[in-house]
């Protein structure tokens, strides 16, 4: 089954699905997840009416879903809920990487991170404060 995440983002695997990604899956994600997907395969399309039987019909030109291709996260764990920041409102997520370090990315791009080297706890939750202005 094929699945489109309308809803927010899905984490799987050490993968990160932004909205609008397919994933290809045998679990019922729709079921699963309320709200969060769209099956997109095994669909029922309505047949058209025929409003003029005289009339010849065409076919409409099918629908193509892009795909987008799956976030590589970082190394480490993602550990916003450590943090006082909303996430979802910013765009930027914490990776715990060893025992005691983190660093902060922007969700659009996890190649690098956006402070200059791993920082304590307490540091990044003062650079997440400067980051989102408080």
């Amino acid at each position: 089954m094929k699945f489109k995440v309308v809803g927010g983002e899905h984490f799987e695997a050490g993968v990160l699905y932004p909205k609008g990604s397919i994933i290809e899956t045998d679990s019922p994600l729709d079921t699963m997840f309320e709200c969060k997907f769209e099956r997109i395969d095994n669909a029922v399309v309505a047949s058209p009416i025929e409003v003029m039987p005289k009339l010849k019909k065409t076919e409409p030109e099918p629908v193509v879903e892009e795909e987008k291709p799956p976030v590589i996260l970082p190394e480490g764990k993602m550990v916003d809920g450590l943090f006082r920041y909303a996430p979802e409102d910013t765009g930027l997520h914490v990776f715990r990487i060893g025992q005691q370090k983190y660093n902060v990315y922007d969700e659009d791009d996890y190649s690098k991170p956006l402070n200059d080297e791993p920082m304590t706890k307490s540091k990044t939750q003062t650079f997440l404060d400067v980051e989102i202005g408080e």
